[in-house]
């Protein structure tokens, strides 16, 4: 069971360092897997007040990108 919990990638920390909407930030952390990230942000991230334009300096809690290869 451990084993298996070690494998999945950390809850981080990302800094959004120009403002945008959510949609945008996902697609730069998640490339191709960013719609389906989606409800995990929205998840992680309760208070999120406005989705459509995340200001600059807003701290997301988010699930480390994984390199695919």
């Amino acid at each position: 069971h451990q084993a298996v919990l070690a494998q999945k990638p950390p809850i981080i920390d990302h800094t959004v360092t120009t403002a945008m909407p959510l949609t945008r930030i996902a697609l730069q952390l998640y490339g191709a897997d960013a719609r389906v990230k989606m409800e995990e942000i929205y998840l992680l991230n309760p208070n999120l007040r406005m989705p459509h334009w995340v200001p600059a300096g807003t701290v997301l809690r988010v699930v480390s990108p994984v390199v695919r290869q």
